[in-house]
């Protein structure tokens, strides 16, 4: 019993550090997530949108994730996205886990949609939406930074959501 009141307070916990941490962001006029699309796929050729509109690349801000934390955010304005980043090397395999309002544990009320790309632009994968039960994954051929982006999955959508990646394969635990 204990056990699970630990849980259920290690999650109300979380949730009010990422309220509060968007709620930062939102007057700082600092975006820290992004995510895009349904399914994988895009070619190497489709070149992100970044934060502030154009096409430069790497994005000029993100949110620096690290490996087996679960991070929630949210997205409460109508066209926001999110953008993160985490160094991957070479020679390992990552997983790229959320938990939104879809595909997830109930805490989310969003669905999103989830972009990953290379330090120089190139699509890991693009547009998927469900990656709770069935992670988005890929190898690391070169040392570099990815680049994640998390938008509504719906147009106009707003709600929270949560993001976190590793190399071992299990989903991280709250």
């Amino acid at each position: 019993m204990k056990t699970r009141k630990n849980k259920i307070l290690n999650i109300l916990v979380i949730t009010a550090i990422a309220g509060i941490i968007t709620l930062l962001a939102a007057c700082s006029d600092v975006i820290g997530i992004h995510f895009s699309g349904s399914g994988s796929g895009g070619s190497s050729s489709d070149v992100p949108d970044v934060p502030g509109g154009g096409s430069s690349f790497p994005p000029s801000y993100y949110t620096n994730l690290w490996s087996d934390s679960w991070y929630w955010d949210g997205i409460y304005s109508y066209g926001e996205e999110a953008w993160y980043s985490f160094y991957a090397y070479a020679g390992n395999e990552y997983y790229i886990w959320w938990d939104d309002g879809y595909d997830g544990s109930g805490s989310a009320s969003m669905g999103v949609k989830v972009s990953a790309y290379s330090s120089n632009g190139d699509n890991i994968f693009f547009k998927a939406e469900n990656g709770y039960y069935s992670p988005q994954h890929f190898y690391a051929y070169s040392s570099g930074y990815i680049y994640i982006k998390v938008e509504p999955r719906y147009n106009g959508a707003t709600g929270s959501f949560a993001i976190a990646y590793n190399n071992s394969g299990y989903r991280p635990y709250y």
